[in-house]
């Protein structure tokens, strides 16, 4: 709170899975306006999405990023930001982005969308069944429909609020088939949008009142503007089928994403988890996958797929040094197993061959900030990319879910939130020609960084079919033709395989003493 001392005074919601009682007792100390909300997780799993919404009067801006809410050392991390207008008379149709914000927020539950956790009586219309909802919401114009006799009181005070919300005429019937049924009746004109949320003149960010929940602020926007898909993960099993969850979801986003020629897959992360063979394959085969399916054979994932992780050396002279390693967390046991002499340990073989170095392209300072960022990506030897996603998620299980029942079922233990790009994302459709679609859009017009003509992107990015490619920002020199988007890319493209002498960054060496500490020895099973 001291980085950012205005969120005391501007009504603000924090989610978060579990604190220390330390850290816990701070917060609640020193809040000041900010309403604290705890995701419901199992002991294995955690609220690792790291995101903020801010609500502003003229639109919504949208972060979405992989740094923690602490005061972290000087690390590597990335951020996506979009901001998106209300919407306006002639658009009122929702969007996938949309869509999929509203499944997600409906999981992580209590304040923000369903009825789990420990402040769902802050807003009491999210216990109402999404199933009804939506009936209610998409109610045509001069038409009814009556709501289950079965509805508890809560659900039944839920649809009222919502009909209120809504514009919508309701009562309860009394008599006939429909006896002690809540009849909604759309009474005929096309649903208005919320009021906007009452705003100070210095456009101070703000949250709904009580009795409007996160999910109704959120349908309120134009997000067809997205230049990013949602991929999310959230406790519990899912079929596989269902492509809605984890690994599920990005397979079937990288399903239509053409076979790269001369590509590798590459995984970049912050927390190493259970590294067995059957995980690693498994995981790397989700990676892999594009809409050429024999590039997904064993054989070729196991050949053109690279893990990019520190070495011991990259944390030693980081910029915070052994200090920056407890924020890139690696049991020992997951990565090294011991060899038969003191100080001597073997690299696993399950990730031996996957292993390349942490180093950016050309940039010294950034191959000193220590990697937090996770990022996923295929790219050729000219540094075009078929896609690249930016995520909380870790390489885990608890991540991306571990496929269970003969390929059935996806079971997952943690929240975690990313933004996914790939071409077809920025092709531009036949509904999507005209002068709006190049007007810019910020939130915030007149800031220096994230205003009309600071660093972040405020245009809607569409372009015919055959000019859409992706590179890396460090393969391209000079002015790109239109249709050439440049992904900031923090390591360097194609990055280095671990030598002999290179040592794998394990957490356990973070609690070395550094005047006595000894270089472990460690041995390559692989070439």
């Amino acid at each position: 709170m001291s980085a950012a001392p205005r969120l005391k005074s501007v009504p603000s919601l924090c989610i978060y899975g579990s604190m220390y009682d330390q850290e816990n007792h701070a917060l609640r100390e020193s809040r000041g306006n900010m309403k604290l909300y705890q995701a419901p997780v199992s002991r294995y799993g955690s609220m690792h999405s790291k995101f903020a919404f801010l609500f502003y009067e003229t639109g919504v801006r949208i972060a979405i990023f992989t740094n923690n809410w602490i005061n972290e050392p000087f690390l590597t991390n990335g951020v996506y930001i979009q901001d998106f207008p209300r919407k306006g008379d002639k658009f009122a149709k929702t969007t996938t982005f949309e869509e999929e914000l509203v499944k997600y927020l409906r999981k992580v539950g209590g304040p923000l969308g369903g009825s789990a956790g420990k402040m769902e009586s802050y807003f009491p219309n999210q216990n109402l069944p999404s199933n009804i909802e939506e009936s209610i919401r998409k109610l045509p114009p001069s038409k009814t429909i009556s709501l289950p006799a079965s509805l508890t009181k809560a659900q039944r005070h839920a649809a009222h609020k919502l009909c209120e919300n809504l514009k919508f005429v309701h009562e309860t019937s009394r008599e006939g088939p429909q006896k002690n049924c809540l009849v909604v009746t759309n009474p005929g004109s096309a649903t208005k949008n919320l009021s906007p949320p009452p705003m100070s003149h210095d456009s101070t960010p703000t949250v709904p009142a009580a009795s409007v929940s996160y999910i109704e602020m959120i349908r309120n926007f134009d997000f067809s503007r997205a230049n990013a898909i949602l991929i999310a993960s959230v406790p519990g099993k899912y079929k596989t089928e269902e492509h809605r969850w984890g690994q599920s979801a990005l397979r079937h986003h990288l399903q239509d994403v053409p076979h790269l020629e001369n590509s590798k897959v590459l995984c970049q992360f912050s927390s190493f988890g259970g590294t067995t063979q059957k995980h690693v394959e498994e995981l790397t085969e989700a990676f892999s996958t594009t809409s050429d399916p024999t590039s997904t054979s064993p054989s070729i994932v196991e050949a053109n797929s690279i893990i990019v992780w520190p070495s011991l050396e990259n944390v030693l002279v980081s910029y915070a040094g052994l200090r920056s390693g407890h924020a890139i967390p690696a049991q020992l046991k997951n990565v090294l197993t011991e060899g038969g002499e003191k100080n001597s340990f073997i690299l696993k073989e399950s990730i031996a061959k996957h292993l390349h170095l942490w180093r950016s392209g050309g940039d010294s300072d950034r191959t000193l900030a220590a990697p937090h960022i996770k990022s996923f990506t295929r790219f050729s030897e000219d540094g075009q990319l078929s896609y690249f996603l930016l995520a909380s998620h870790n390489f885990s299980k608890s991540a991306w879910g571990q496929i269970q029942l003969k390929g059935k079922q996806l079971s997952m233990e943690s929240y975690e939130l990313g933004v996914f790009f790939k071409p077809s994302l920025f092709f531009e459709s036949d509904d999507e020609t005209g002068e709006d679609e190049n007007e810019c859009f910020s939130c915030t017009p007149t800031h220096p960084k994230l205003g009309l003509f600071g660093f972040v992107n405020t245009k809607k990015l569409r372009y015919p079919k055959a000019a859409v490619k992706l590179f890396s920002d460090a393969s391209v020199s000079g002015a790109c033709p239109e249709g050439t988007l440049l992904c900031p890319v923090p390591y360097a493209l194609p990055p280095q395989k671990y030598g002999q002498g290179d040592v794998p960054w394990c957490s356990d060496f973070s609690h070395a003493n550094k005047r006595s500490f000894a270089m472990p020895q460690v041995t390559h099973p692989c070439p």
